[in-house]
């Protein structure tokens, strides 16, 4: 064998790898299916936004508490 049949071989082999992998990675959307059987349960959706709405309002008054006692330090000094 020569340098370049094993090259050539190398090359050869590298192009079969990643288009076996290509296929493998993008089979799965092509089986997906095109429309919900089902419909989506927002629940989850709901819950997260009343936990982000919630914890904005904790910051709110955290922001609130720091800002007086920011200003009770400079009445202070």
């Amino acid at each position: 064998m020569t340098i370049f049949s094993t090259f050539g071989l190398f090359i050869a082999l590298s192009l079969l790898t990643a288009l076996l992998l290509a296929v493998i990675a993008i089979k799965p959307w092509l089986r997906a299916p095109r429309t919900h059987s089902k419909p989506l349960d927002n629940q989850l959706l709901g819950i997260n936004v009343a936990v982000f709405r919630e914890r904005l309002a904790e910051l709110k008054q955290i922001k609130t508490v720091a800002s007086l006692m920011s200003i009770t330090i400079k009445i202070k000094t």
